[in-house]
C-alpha cells in the first residue's frame, strides 16, 4: 500500500467513527428506558423513559419535597435525530426548552452538549451496574457545576 493511502484510509475511519457518535438511530438507547428514582436530600427524583419507538425515546421526570408532598418541578424529555444528529430536547417547568446534540457516545454511556446553553451545558447518561446514573454539568460564573443522580428502578 502506497504511504498516501494510509493516511487516506485513517481519515476516512475518523470521519465514519464521528459520524457514528452523531448516528440519529435511538433503538440502541433501549437500556434508557424505564422508571427510575433517586432519594436524597429530603427530595425524591423520578425520572421516565418509554421504549425507543418511532425514531423518538420520550421521558417524563418529577421531582417532589419528600417532607410534603409538594411537586417541586418536572420536566418533559425527548432523544430523537433531527437532521441526523441524535440531540436530547428538555422542557422543564417554568424555563424555556433547550436541545443537546450528541456529543459521545458508546454502549453504555450517552453525552449530550450545547455550550451556549446557560446551565446545565451538558447531559450525561449511563449504565449502572444497579441502574442508571446521569447528571448535569455547566460553568456558572467561572466554576463548573456537576448535579449527580444515582437512580434505582421504581418499585411497582
Amino acid at each position: 500500500m502506497a504511504p498516501g493511502n494510509s493516511i487516506l484510509i485513517s481519515i476516512g475511519l475518523m470521519a465514519a467513527s464521528a459520524s457514528a457518535v452523531q448516528a440519529g438511530d435511538v433503538t440502541d438507547l433501549g437500556w434508557l428506558a424505564g422508571c427510575w428514582v433517586q432519594k436524597a436530600r429530603g427530595l425524591t427524583v423520578e425520572e421516565t423513559w418509554l421504549s425507543p419507538s418511532g425514531g423518538a425515546l420520550l421521558g417524563v421526570g418529577r421531582t417532589v419535597r419528600d417532607d410534603d408532598g409538594t411537586l417541586r418541578s418536572y420536566e418533559f424529555m425527548k432523544i430523537d435525530s433531527p437532521n441526523g444528529v441524535l440531540t436530547f430536547t428538555a422542557d422543564p417547568s417554568g424555563q424555556n426548552s433547550a436541545s443537546f446534540p450528541v456529543k459521545a457516545r458508546t454502549a453504555e454511556e450517552i453525552t449530550f452538549e450545547n455550550l451556549a446553553h446557560d446551565f446545565p451545558q451538558q447531559v450525561v447518561y449511563r449504565k449502572a451496574a444497579t441502574g442508571l446514573h446521569a447528571h448535569i454539568q455547566g460553568v456558572i460564573g467561572d466554576k463548573i457545576k456537576t448535579i449527580n443522580f444515582d437512580y434505582e428502578r421504581c418499585q411497582p
